[in-house]
């Protein structure tokens, strides 16, 4: 089914994708993942200026504010991980059907179960 959206709720849509790109990036474990979120966000933006290019103007400051909050974020979060003494390590993360699992173990059960309730259908 296809839904219909004027411009502006399209572009409107467009912006609040790249902003959710950007909070994750701000929370992104490493800077490889920062990068990659930032960008996407950047095509999401560049696609809702294209469509609404009158609010490209309003969409930019808010852009550039939220980059400025995100690596304030960012700066802050590094100084009080480093006052702490902690310290980020990378971590291993399986992906199943759409599901984040931190251990194979639980990845490979969960894909067995798919399996095997496939099988059955």
């Amino acid at each position: 089914m296809t839904i219909a959206l004027s411009r502006e709720d399209g572009a409107e849509t467009l912006r609040t994708y790249a902003r959710a790109c950007r909070d994750l990036a701000a929370d992104a474990a490493d800077e490889d993942r920062q990068e990659r979120l930032n960008l996407v966000a950047d095509h999401f933006a560049e696609d809702a200026r294209r469509l609404m290019p009158v609010l490209a103007l309003v969409a930019e400051q808010t852009s550039q504010e939220v980059r400025m909050s995100i690596n304030e974020r960012q700066a802050n979060n590094e100084a009080e991980l480093e006052k702490y003494g902690i310290v980020t390590v990378p971590a291993q993360t399986f992906l199943w059907g759409g599901y984040r699992y931190t251990n194979a173990h639980d990845a490979l059960a969960a894909a067995k179960r798919d399996r095997i309730a496939t099988a059955n259908r």
